[in-house]
């Protein structure tokens, strides 16, 4: 994900003291209940996001929260001065809010590596210009964080008596244990990892399966990837290198379980957009699932294929600013080959029955202005299978690879 927001000193004029007591204007139009709300965000922020593997942000991620911290001050102040905020911006802003949604429990490291408090408030303040349904996510999120006193323990009162005759034993018996007792965070205070992530997932900490596990282990088909209990995934070996063009050495018909998978091996290199390219040199892989069914065509050797958003745009002008669109548009000016890769949710009847499925390499021949039932236009692109290669083999997975494929969910 590439920000390139401009940071600046000016103050969004947030009043962070009065936080606690800040009280949204709900309009008749704005969602007010929490299952309103979370349609309505999961409608903002569209299907590739809404099913894609990311759960609640972890204090773990140091990087990703940098990049929404910062993206989060840009667009605020350019919220603010009614500027334009640019799609990529955007694109981070309804990340950051769905994986925020999805923190049940807030945790204090979160909330100590990133200003989650401060971000909600200006998305919340009317005065800053944010549309519908920025201010209700972050102003349920707040009330729920809140109740949750910010992930900080609250303090155990005891009868006033005790209290101090706690205090002078253990004034007494400070100095004697000051040296024998480990400190909190060390080794020695730490729960052990025994092969059962139940105590790490307990505070979304990653834990990586035991070697020897059949799905996750060294090799299983999810090997170096580690999970929590929210699901969400992490690589923990080098990713192959994905911004290759052509087969970049898999095989017609190799399979995987997760998408995340296929990003560890390089066949696709974004865990989260169906099109992985660039502007400059165009689309190295798609992915057809069965988000845009509606809209789109696979026929096998022929596909017609919808821009991301297609489904929720309304405007009249088909956006052609995204740079996934821009990487769709430039492949058609080259010609090159683009790896396409099919999951079980896809609509053609020879789509994988488990997983995601490599099924050779597509040309970009070209692209139509589509409507939908919004009446919003968007760029539909016509790809049509190279020669040269071998059929697609719809038979795989295999069964003995689709109940393996199967477990994943379990865990371990």
């Amino acid at each position: 994900m590439r920000l390139t927001p401009e940071t600046k000193t000016e103050s969004l004029e947030v009043e962070l003291s009065n936080i606690d007591t800040f009280i949204l204007d709900n309009s008749k139009a704005a969602p007010s209940s929490v299952a309103a709300i979370l349609t309505s965000l999961t409608n903002w922020v569209g299907p590739e996001i809404s099913s894609s593997s990311f759960g609640a942000l972890q204090p773990t991620e140091t990087k990703v929260i940098k990049d929404f911290s910062d993206t989060a001050r840009a667009v605020g102040l350019a919220s603010k001065r009614q500027q334009l905020i640019d799609e990529e911006q955007w694109e981070v802003i309804k990340m950051l809010l769905w994986r925020l949604w999805h923190v049940m429990d807030f945790d204090r490291e979160l909330g100590q590596k990133m200003n989650v408090k401060g971000i909600l408030t200006m998305f919340a303040t009317p005065t800053n210009n944010f549309i519908t349904p920025i201010p209700e996510a972050a102003t349920k999120l707040k009330e729920r964080f809140g109740s949750q006193n910010w992930g900080i323990p609250q303090p155990i009162l005891t009868n006033p008596t005790q209290q101090k005759s706690k205090a002078k034993t253990k004034s007494a018996t400070n100095s004697k244990n000051r040296n024998d007792t480990p400190a909190s965070g060390t080794a020695s205070s730490l729960p052990s990892f025994t092969g059962n992530t139940a105590v790490f997932a307990n505070k979304g900490v990653w834990a990586e399966a035991p070697p020897s596990h059949s799905i996750f282990g060294i090799n299983g088909c999810m090997h170096h990837i580690a999970l929590t209990n929210t699901s969400n995934y992490k690589i923990c070996c080098e990713k192959g290198n994905a911004a290759i063009f052509g087969h970049n050495g898999f095989e017609v018909g190799q399979c995987w379980a997760r998408q995340v998978a296929a990003v560890r091996d390089g066949v696709h290199g974004s865990r989260q957009a169906g099109i992985d390219g660039t502007a400059s040199e165009g689309t190295y892989s798609i992915i057809i699932a069965g988000t845009y069914a509606s809209l789109d065509h696979d026929a096998g050797s022929q596909v017609f294929y919808s821009v991301s958003g297609a489904l929720t745009m309304i405007d009249r002008n088909p956006d052609k600013s995204k740079y996934t669109t821009r990487a769709m548009i430039k492949s058609v000016e080259t010609g090159t080959g683009i790896r396409v890769l099919r999951t079980s949710g896809g609509a053609w009847t020879g789509c994988p029955k488990a997983g995601m499925r490599y099924d050779g390499l597509y040309k970009a021949m070209g692209y139509t202005v589509r409507e939908n039932d919004k009446g919003g236009r968007f760029l539909q692109f016509e790809l049509v299978r190279m020669d040269g290669q071998p059929d697609i083999d719809v038979e795989k997975p295999g069964l003995a690879e689709r109940l393996t494929f199967e477990r994943v969910k379990d865990g371990y």
